[in-house]
């Protein structure tokens, strides 16, 4: 199987994001990787973004399958976790995917391409540098530049990898759907982090900041920027 045969399932959570949430449709429409379903799992929009999805759904045919399911509205953890449990999602790798950001063309070949050369059963993650943003797109910094390698030590004192930019194989997948039936987590990506390392699975971090991650008033996480 050729990387263009990987099947990948983006995992967005959403949240009243109708002011952003199309810019970040388009930059995954125009992933440079041929075959992307996206399962969104709306929190109880009250803006309008469940109806843009909709408006989605034919131009994304295409690319593969787009899937809206409602969200638990328990907040954004527990919102990334249903759908890491959800059994209906069904791929060779799964992506997480905020709704205001913007992604580079190459965000998932990237990960695909180095997964490629691991062996799939061993749980992987790959997780790259971000770009930051503002409300309106300026392009004002980056996220810190990591320089120890990924570990299991590592994760204990530090979280390298930002939700919006995580990719799992299928293995890592398993192993985190497994874990959120005995342990709970405020932030699903150094959770993430914790869990595959600890697992003796791979993380990759990738200097290049293959995502724009957007600031302004309403996000629930901040970055901190270099």
């Amino acid at each position: 199987m050729s990387k263009d045969d990987l099947r990948i399932a983006v995992l967005m959570g959403t949240k009243d994001g109708a002011a952003f949430i199309e810019e970040q449709l388009q930059s995954l429409l125009e992933q440079s990787h041929p075959l992307v379903d996206l399962w969104i799992s709306d929190d109880g929009s009250t803006d309008g973004t469940t109806a843009i999805i909709e408006t989605w759904k034919s131009r994304w045919r295409p690319k593969g399958r787009m899937t809206l399911v409602e969200g638990p509205r328990q907040g954004f953890a527990a919102n990334f976790r249903s759908m890491i449990v959800d059994r209906r999602i069904e791929a060779d790798c799964y992506a997480f995917c905020d709704q205001d950001d913007i992604w580079e063309t190459d965000r998932l070949e990237s990960a695909i391409s180095w997964m490629r050369t691991q062996d799939a059963k061993t749980p992987l993650m790959f997780c790259s540098r971000t770009a930051t943003m503002t409300e309106t797109g300026s392009l004002v910094g980056h996220s810190p530049l990591f320089a120890r390698p990924p570990s299991f030590r590592n994760a204990l004192v530090q979280s390298i990898a930002g939700g919006n930019t995580i990719l799992l194989n299928a293995a890592a997948r398993d192993l985190l759907a497994r874990a959120s039936t005995r342990t709970g987590f405020v932030s699903h990506d150094w959770w993430a982090y914790l869990i595959v390392t600890a697992a003796a699975g791979i993380v990759r971090y990738d200097p290049r900041p293959l995502v724009r991650y957007r600031q302004h008033a309403a996000n629930l996480v901040g970055a901190n920027v270099s």
